[in-house]
């Protein structure tokens, strides 16, 4: 639960310089995407190193050319962190930078495999036309999608990755 939208957006005017607040109202589920991405963006230029900020963005509905250089930003203050390598690797994606989603999703799997990253990754596999981008990851995209289940079986991103794959 959260707060109610109404409140994120009292507690927004109340404190408008509050890093706190700002990332208590970008983090609150009530809110919608446009909402949410304004209050992250505050949150990151009050905190520019905070890499939940940056996350709230690479996920939102922010302009594609800003996803760019946050990727870039979150990867380089936080190269071990898999969770925010997943993260960077999904926008690449999005963005259509498969071979800079692919070092990146690599990374994150290199650093603790997680269902999101193999799913991440499996969607990629299926998506990449050249056989030389899929000679990169010696499995295939089923059976990444495959073991995204094995390792979260009650994960709806990993069967969302094996309905993906197998279309």
């Amino acid at each position: 639960t959260g707060l109610s939208a109404r409140y994120a957006h009292a507690l927004a005017a109340l404190f408008p310089g509050s890093p706190e607040t700002a990332s208590l109202v970008a983090l609150n589920g009530a809110l919608d995407g446009d909402a949410r991405d304004r209050a992250a963006a505050r949150w990151l230029a009050m905190q520019p190193h905070t890499p939940e900020a940056m996350a709230l963005l690479l996920t939102g509905g922010v302009r594609p050319e800003t996803k760019a250089p946050l990727r870039h930003r979150l990867t380089a203050l936080h190269p071990n962190d898999a969770e925010f390598m997943n993260t960077a690797g999904a926008a690449a994606i999005q963005a259509g930078a498969r071979i800079e989603a692919t070092r990146l999703l690599a990374r994150s799997l290199a650093t603790r495999p997680t269902a999101s990253a193999v799913g991440n990754l499996a969607v990629l596999i299926a998506q990449t036309p050249s056989p030389a981008a899929r000679a990169a990851v010696p499995l295939t995209a089923p059976r990444l999608a495959g073991l995204a289940i094995a390792l979260a079986p009650k994960s709806p991103q990993a069967w969302e990755a094996m309905a993906t794959v197998e279309d």
